[in-house]
């Protein structure tokens, strides 16, 4: 019974905070990504959230009442000239798609989401491209 040490009850059954010992603690810097220890990871893992969750692409009631207007909704609608949902003419598609800075396709080959952020960015500037379709759908 000599050789053998028993701890101390102390630290067994601490009475006060101060007597038991701590473990070291590391406070989590980042609450909403715990798999991080730096700002670098944080700002990387929100960027990646971002990327995956995007919100959803809607048409507002001016853009759906063009598009209805200019093809039905036909994505390979055309007039001989004139392609697709907004019925652009390529080379206007072209420089409607460098202001929007999106990813130049051919209109016919472009999304509804593409062909319309086109447009988003090209119809403020330039009022007369669609002469019927804006004023009847009050734009």
């Amino acid at each position: 019974m000599l050789g053998r040490r028993t701890p101390n009850r102390a630290v067994l059954f601490p009475r006060r905070r101060s007597d038991a010992i701590l473990a070291p603690v590391h406070a989590q810097p980042f609450p909403h990504h715990p798999e991080c220890h730096t700002a670098r990871c944080a700002s990387h893992a929100d960027r990646e959230w971002a990327k995956r969750h995007r919100p959803p692409f809607h048409l507002s009631a001016f853009e759906s009442c063009v598009v209805e207007h200019e093809s039905g909704f036909d994505k390979d609608a055309s007039n001989g000239v004139d392609l697709s949902y907004y019925q652009w003419e390529p080379a206007t598609y072209a420089s409607a798609t460098a202001m929007a800075g999106i990813t130049y396709r051919y209109p016919t080959d472009a999304s509804l989401r593409e062909q319309t952020l086109a447009f988003r960015a090209y119809e403020p500037s330039h009022p007369g491209a669609w002469p019927v379709t804006v004023p009847e759908c009050g734009g």
